[in-house]
């Protein structure tokens, strides 16, 4: 005998099936999004090279491989604007950069090459090397710093 109000194995699977459909483009639809995001972004992760980098007080950032081809470095250090510098980026790049210096625990290491961003990473203030005594913001890639107790001083001032 049938009930109008009862609901049938049939009536549950093919909701379960619309169901299931609809999470699955909504995931795609999410893994899209977050890899278009990550495609404009030209973030790099180097805080082990840059550790190595640290030898006998002193920090070299000429041989510092990011697999990107660099000239110069700009530091951007807690509460920094990257609108401050003349440097071109894509808004999304922009965005990156001035939400991580929100931040009062990091630092942001820009590569450039002839004024342009070519990667950025963010660097740990008491893990790696805390940039935030230094006294220029923009240095040549030939530059060596000075690093007493993980803070970084420019060496030839």
């Amino acid at each position: 005998m049938y009930y109008p109000n009862e609901i049938t194995i049939d009536l549950i699977m093919k909701k379960n099936k619309k169901m299931w459909g609809l999470i699955a483009v909504f995931l795609v639809g999410i893994g899209l999004l977050y890899t278009f995001q990550s495609c404009s972004h030209k973030e790099i992760y180097i805080k082990s090279k840059l550790l190595k980098n640290c030898q006998n007080d002193r920090l070299a950032i000429d041989n510092l491989d990011i697999g990107h081809v660099w000239d110069s470095i700009l530091i951007i250090k807690p509460y920094d604007d990257v609108d401050n510098y003349h440097i071109q980026l894509e808004e999304s790049d922009k965005q990156a950069i001035n939400t991580y210096a929100d931040f009062d625990s990091t630092c942001t290491l820009v590569f450039l090459f002839k004024g342009k961003l070519v990667a950025y990473t963010t660097i740990p203030r008491t893990e790696v090397v805390d940039f935030v005594t230094i006294k220029k913001t923009q240095y040549a890639r030939t530059e060596t710093f000075e690093i007493i107790d993980k803070k970084a001083y420019d060496l030839n001032s």
